[in-house]
């Protein structure tokens, strides 16, 4: 299946080049790709970065995003479950049970029982994840 991008074609879910050379050249959303030699002029027939540098920039980004993610979500989590478990061994205990169900209710205790760390690390994950799901989001292709 071919479909066309700009200038260029996806052949087999990669970026080649065009057939038609003029096509590339001539295209202006590729204005920012093309280098200017030291006098200011551009060199014909050249696109910078590479095409081949291009293809494996997105994977890499994905997968950062995907382990920020995994991250993010696993710290809070844990965070969450351990601001639980010590909020329902304090009295009154019915608090753990309700901090499960309103999330922001456990920092908020926690802040005022003196558990500043639990609380910043519990924060934390929560500004990890939100910022690499805002970053996800932004990349996604709908």
């Amino acid at each position: 299946m071919e479909a066309g991008v700009g200038a260029f074609e996806v052949v087999g879910g990669r970026i080649g080049e065009a057939k038609d050379r003029r096509a590339r050249r001539t295209d202006p959303s590729l204005a920012r790709f093309r280098r200017r030699s030291r006098g200011g002029a551009e060199e014909e027939g050249r696109v910078w970065p590479p095409l081949r540098v291009l293809g494996r920039v997105a994977p890499v980004k994905d997968a950062i995003i995907t382990a920020a993610l995994a991250l993010g979500l696993a710290t809070l989590i844990t965070a969450h479950v351990a601001l639980v478990w010590r909020l329902s061994w304090q009295r009154p205990r019915w608090r753990g049970l309700v901090a499960l169900v309103v999330p922001p209710l456990a920092v908020i205790w926690a802040l005022r029982a003196g558990w500043r760390a639990n609380a910043l690390v519990w924060l934390a994950a929560v500004g990890v994840y939100l910022i690499a799901l805002i970053a996800a989001l932004a990349g996604a292709r709908t």
